[in-house]
C-alpha cells in the first residue's frame, strides 16, 4: 500500500492527524477550512518525507511505481473534470473569463501546463478513450495537445493507438502523415456524388 493511500487506522488516525495539525499551527478559532486543509496537506508530505527516508531500496522502488500510478490517475481525473467545468462554463462563476484563466489562477498550472490540459480535456469531451489512455500513463498531455487537431470520429482510434507509449519526437514526426490522411478523407467527402446533390 502506498504511504499517501488510506490509513488503516481510520478515524483514530484522522483524530491524530487534526492533534498534530493543531501543534504545527491553526490554533487560531478563526483560522478558515482553506488554511487548515492546507496545514494538514503540508503535514502529510512532510510525514511521507520522512517515512521515504528509513525505506529499503526495493520498496522505495515500489512506492516510486506507485505514486507514478496515483498521479496518472489523478491527471486522467483532472482532465475528466476539467472537461465537464469547461462545458458547464463554470469557469465563470469564479470570475474567470476564460478556462485558461480559469486553469492558472484557481488552479494555479502554469501556462503550458493549463494549455495542455485544455487542449486534452476538450479532446476528451470528444473521445473519451483518450482518458483511459492518460489513466494507464500510455498517452501524455502533450501527445494529446498536438494530436487534437487532426483527430476525428473516423481516425481517431488509429491516431491514438498511434501514439500510444511514443516520444513526442515520434509523435511529432507522425503528424503529417495524418494530416494527410485526414485531407485525402476530406477531399473524398466532398467528391462524394451522394454528398453534391
Amino acid at each position: 500500500q502506498s504511504l499517501l493511500g488510506c490509513d488503516p487506522h481510520g478515524e483514530r488516525s484522522d483524530r491524530e492527524e487534526r492533534k498534530n495539525v493543531n501543534r504545527v499551527g491553526c490554533r487560531s478559532a478563526s483560522c478558515g477550512s482553506a488554511e487548515r486543509t492546507k496545514i494538514v496537506v503540508l503535514y502529510r508530505i512532510m510525514t511521507t518525507i520522512d517515512s521515504l527516508k528509513r525505506l529499503p531500496d526495493p520498496q522505495l522502488i515500489q512506492e516510486m511505481r506507485s505514486l507514478a500510478m496515483q498521479e496518472h490517475e489523478a491527471t486522467a481525473l483532472v482532465i475528466a473534470a476539467l472537461a465537464e467545468l469547461d462545458a458547464r462554463r463554470l469557469y465563470l462563476t469564479q470570475g474567470c473569463s476564460s478556462l485558461f484563466a480559469y486553469c492558472t489562477r484557481c488552479l494555479h498550472f502554469s501556462e503550458h501546463a493549463a494549455l495542455n490540459r485544455i487542449e486534452a480535456a476538450r479532446a476528451a469531451r470528444v473521445f473519451p478513450i483518450i482518458i483511459t489512455r492518460i489513466a494507464e500513463a500510455t498517452l501524455t498531455l502533450t501527445a494529446v495537445r498536438l494530436l487534437r487537431p487532426v483527430l476525428t470520429p473516423d481516425n481517431h482510434h488509429a491516431v491514438i493507438e498511434s501514439a500510444r507509449d511514443k516520444t513526442i519526437k515520434t509523435v511529432r514526426s507522425n503528424l503529417p502523415l495524418h494530416r494527410s490522411h485526414l485531407r485525402r478523407h476530406r477531399i473524398g467527402r466532398s467528391s462524394s456524388p451522394s454528398l453534391r446533390r
